[in-house]
């Protein structure tokens, strides 16, 4: 019986944002995971530069 009161008050607290608050909640999300993506994707990409540059040219053309 517990269970089952908790589980409405969870539904009342949702039920308490505006939809004006969900919509600028809803904007502003995927613009940070694109960031956050972004920044994993850049740091990727310099790693394997710097692979490149400092172990493969570093050590000159193969004869």
């Amino acid at each position: 019986m517990q269970a089952v009161r908790a589980d409405e008050a969870e539904h009342e607290a949702a039920d308490s944002v505006s939809e004006a608050e969900l919509a600028a909640a809803l904007r502003r999300v995927p613009g940070g995971a694109l960031l956050l993506c972004g920044l994993g994707v850049s740091t990727l990409l310099l790693a394997w530069l710097a692979v490149y540059v400092f172990l493969f040219v570093a050590r000159g053309a193969v004869a």
